[in-house]
């Protein structure tokens, strides 16, 4: 499938549960990606030339709970927002380590792992490399 495919999904931790990223954390890293703005409130937008992700940021005592996304971009920039908001540290000490999470895909309404979810709606973009941010 193409980058302009449209997604919605909820994008929790491992097996459903809370991130091990903390709010905080992750505000300070999104600040630092360029035409990506992120408000206190936990909601986003990041726009490139001809794809958008808009999304909201939910936490509990300062752990995030879960991500709710939607738009449509290409995947090294999904994974880059990801990647960002599920690791505790960015960049991962690990390079090239897969992320560990669920992802509700509201538009069909199924539910997968991250690795799963991304080879579905970017095919062999995703399915090629799914440790990797850039090309």
């Amino acid at each position: 499938m193409t980058s302009n495919t449209p997604f919605h999904v909820y994008l929790y931790g491992p097996d459903g549960g809370p991130m091990s990223s903390r709010f905080d954390d992750v505000a300070e890293r999104l600040g630092e990606v360029p035409r990506l703005y992120f408000e206190p409130d936990g909601s986003l937008v990041w726009v490139g030339d001809d794809w958008q992700i808009d999304g909201m940021l939910y936490d509990r005592e300062g752990l995030l709970q879960y991500a709710d996304l939607k738009g449509h971009a290409p995947w090294v920039r999904w994974r880059e927002l990801v990647e960002r908001i599920i690791n505790p540290i960015y960049p991962p000490p690990i390079p090239k380590a897969v992320p560990s999470a669920s992802v509700l895909h509201l538009i069909d309404r199924s539910l997968h792992d991250l690795q799963t979810f991304e080879r579905i709606l970017w095919g062999e973009a995703a399915a090629g490399d799914c440790s990797a941010t850039s090309d």
